[in-house]
């Protein structure tokens, strides 16, 4: 059986329709008139129909050109009929065309091209619609009148031994009506067979490809109808199949389920199917057992797996990785466990002896994609085990690997704070133990926090993409900041001084303006959790003195936090870079004896002041969408004047060069009036970080109404 193909839209394919485009156009032309090759035009939709099926209406035009008068050679109309692969049921109109092509005269189509066409419709009978089937059942009387009247007689029959097709429909009949038909059928004629079998398998899977296709827009229909493996899967998964044998007269089975309300008013008498691991790879039955769950079927499950992954482990430690049935059925189970959002406990088991056995590679996107549900509640213990295990099979010492690490410690950190906020926020309590939710994550931020700056560290500069990984794993986290509600287990941990700087010198603005809108996140949540003391006292080794105000924060963790906004507001802002005499200014952490000179030398070549290297104007991933900013308001006053401005900005824009261009007959903008105009541009482009930092930290656009809750 060929081998299965990807759908494309219900076998809709621009090259496929372009193709036919130029047939149509070439059929009409004589051989020695084309300009066009047409071996090349037939190959293309031989090629496109076989890997995508052809769509019906492309179909009515593929059947339309070859039954009409046309210069196509033998060879052509061969290629072309093999290659009708139907991406869908076939229409009664495409039947009705075919049967009125039969038959003899000038304007129907070569004998052979007839034959060609009848064999066809014998090989799609299964993928007719309802009504083409009837009107197929219905010309059959045309179809036999067709034949040559005398060659029906039987005693011409018994003298016509050179003719298969006469004596094996002689022998149907003889099979079905012994009595009449008693002539010797002797001869090379044999009884009918299916014309290309391997031609119909492909067929089948075309329209299993397509089917399954069209299925994946319409999720409610198809999630309510039990699944059937196509003959698109390319893995054959050692999930069995959804069956029930054992049903009653009063109830139901989960394979008589097609739509919403069937399924709702049938909900108490379904039958559990025969095999329930089938639920692994079911949707419906995971419907099913979601709204009824049952002790039974949960054993039943756990048996199945567990003797599964006996083998599985077996398998391991004799040849070093899995069998070949191992890979479909992670895959099977992770997209289980993201849609039950639970890791089955004999899962969790297989996966934790299994990692010690992993080479870091086979089936990784599955395993992967299961342990990011390890459960919140496993003890710090068994959950450190199987992390450092994890680490130690995955990394290689390569960026990519720790991306991948930093990628599923993000799905970890997302499954674990949805867990929290999904449970009830914990009331006041006087107890001084730990919060066992607020170690783990404490512990799993710590650890990743390490692994971002290793990764960033061991690429110079870091590449986009390892930006973006790491940028990620902290929005998720800075995000879960925001519900006040669990402050008390969503503690604020913030990320390393070093990692803060290497993205603010990030020479990618999205990586800038993420970043902001990150420091703009824990901002808030320090806000609140100043403004609203804890529930929860201190741990007994804190000093209270060393706590800020009355919260249960060390006060050197807010004042290096404010100190990393300090930073980017002076670089950003207050065009007062790398200074170190503000509050809390940390100057970036640059050493002062050494790069800072140097940073020096490189602003005074290229005539900037130091403090204004990184400001809105100067920065080299803003100055551009600056000066656009300011040249807006230019064009919106030249508008308003008619065209009479006399000079326009140059850039870059400075307080200075503001007063010096209105006194030269440009426009009049004051220097927070062309910063803010900045924040905006940037905003409507999508860059809105940098704005919402600025908005919650700087007091004079708080003031304004930009955002923010508190100030600097």
């Amino acid at each position: 059986m060929p081998s299965a193909m990807t759908s494309n839209g219900a076998g809709n394919s621009p090259n496929l329709e372009a193709a036919v485009v130029d047939l149509e156009a070439v059929a009409q032309v004589p051989k020695k008139k084309r300009a066009t090759d047409i071996n090349g035009v037939v190959e293309s939709i031989r090629a496109n129909a076989f890997d995508h099926g052809v769509a019906p209406a492309v179909l009515e035009r593929l059947i339309n050109i070859l039954i009409s008068p046309n210069h196509l050679d033998q060879a052509s109309h061969k290629t072309l009929i093999g290659s009708l692969y139907p991406s869908g049921p076939v229409s009664q109109a495409i039947v009705t065309d075919l049967l009125g092509c039969f038959g003899q005269g000038d304007e129907k189509p070569h004998p052979t091209v007839q034959v060609g066409l009848l064999r066809w419709l014998v090989l799609i009978y299964d993928v007719l619609d309802g009504e083409a089937r009837k009107t197929l059942e219905r010309g059959y009387g045309v179809l036999f009148n067709l034949l040559d009247m005398l060659s029906l007689r039987l005693e011409l029959a018994r003298s016509t031994n050179n003719e298969p097709g006469l004596i094996g429909l002689t022998r149907v009949y003889k099979d079905y009506y012994p009595d009449v038909v008693v002539a010797a059928t002797a001869g090379r004629g044999s009884s009918f067979v299916h014309p290309d079998l391997e031609w119909h398998h492909h067929l089948l899977a075309i329209q299993q490809a397509n089917a399954e296709a069209d299925q994946e827009g319409l999720n409610v229909q198809s999630s309510f109808r039990v699944l059937r493996r196509g003959a698109k899967r390319s893995k054959v998964s050692a999930v069995p199949d959804l069956r029930t044998s054992h049903a009653t007269e009063s109830s139901i089975t989960l394979e008589e389920i097609d739509s919403v309300p069937t399924f709702i008013d049938q909900l108490d008498a379904i039958e559990l199917p025969n095999q329930i691991a089938s639920v692994i790879r079911d949707p419906l039955l995971q419907k099913y057992l979601a709204l009824r769950p049952s002790e039974v079927a949960r054993r039943r499950l756990d048996d199945w797996l567990e003797a599964f992954f006996a083998d599985q482990l077996a398998v391991f430690r004799d040849t070093g990785k899995g069998s070949r049935a191992l890979g479909p059925v992670l895959e099977d189970l992770a997209s289980y466990t993201q849609a039950t959002k639970v890791l089955l406990p004999v899962v969790q088991e297989f996966l934790q002896n299994v990692l010690a056995l992993w080479d870091g590679r086979s089936d990784r996107d599955a395993l992967l994609g299961l342990l990011a549900f390890v459960p919140l509640d496993t003890s710090s213990e068994e959950r450190s085990s199987l992390l450092t295990t994890l680490e130690g099979a995955l990394l290689d010492n390569t960026p990519s690997s720790r991306r991948i690490l930093v990628s599923f410690y993000t799905s970890i950190l997302r499954h674990w704070t949805v867990t929290i906020l999904s449970r009830p926020a914990s009331s006041s309590n006087d107890s001084r133990s730990p919060n066992p939710h607020q170690e783990a994550l404490q512990n799993l931020i710590s650890r990743v926090s390490t692994l971002c700056l290793a990764l960033l560290e061991s690429e110079c500069p870091p590449s986009f993409s390892s930006e973006s990984t790491v940028l990620t794993f902290y929005e998720t986290f800075s995000s879960a900041l925001s519900h006040a509600s669990h402050a008390d287990t969503l503690r604020i941990i913030t990320p390393p001084a070093q990692l803060i700087y290497l993205l603010t010198f990030s020479p990618s603005l999205s990586s800038l303006s993420r970043l902001c809108g990150i420091l703009a996140h824990y901002k808030r949540a320090f806000e609140h959790a100043i403004s609203t003391p804890s529930t929860r006292p201190p741990p007994d080794d804190a000093n209270p003195d060393d706590l800020f105000e009355h919260t249960t924060y060390p006060r050197t963790t807010v004042n290096s936090f404010n100190g990393f906004l300090m930073d980017i507001c002076n670089l950003l802002w207050r065009n007062r870079g790398f200074n170190t005499e503000d509050v809390n200014a940390l100057g970036c952490g640059l050493p002062r004896a050494t790069v800072l000179p140097a940073l020096r030398l490189h602003a005074d070549r290229a005539a900037v002041p130091l403090p204004t290297l990184f400001s809105l104007s100067h920065h080299p991933v803003l100055c551009h969408l600056s000066i656009t900013a300011f040249r807006r308001l230019e064009d919106a006053v030249a508008t308003d004047r008619a065209g009479d401005l006399r000079t326009r900005h140059a850039g870059p824009v400075t307080q200075r060069s503001l007063l010096r261009n209105a006194e030269e007959g440009g426009i009049e903008c004051s220097w927070a009036d062309y910063r803010l105009e900045v924040l905006r541009y940037l905003e409507s482009r999508g860059v809105g970080g940098i704005g919402e930092l600025m908005g919650c930290t700087m007091k004079v656009l708080m003031r304004a109404g930009t955002g923010g809750m508190g100030g600097k």
